[in-house]
């Protein structure tokens, strides 16, 4: 279910050199088991994320903009209504 697509996404993000930054920002590791994100999506959230610390001039991301991102995510994903 969940928990395994979450972790074979998070080991696809850890080959490709994104696991270690994603695991100080635990709170996207929690939201792709919680959520059952794909590497895909988890990996654009990490995209959008970078985008608000950059608009924001921070020098890294930070979980401020991870859960930013994430809400854009959550809201995009919600049924129109």
């Amino acid at each position: 279910g969940h928990q395994q697509r979450a972790q074979v996404a998070m080991e696809l993000l850890r080959q490709a050199g994104l696991h270690a930054r994603l695991l100080r920002l635990g709170v996207l590791q929690q939201a792709a088991q919680r959520w059952g994100l794909s590497a895909r999506a988890i990996h654009r959230c990490w995209r959008v994320a970078w985008t608000i610390a950059d608009l924001g001039q921070a020098s890294r991301v930070e979980q401020p903009h991870v859960f930013e991102a994430l809400q854009y995510r959550h809201r995009s994903a919600a049924p129109a209504g």
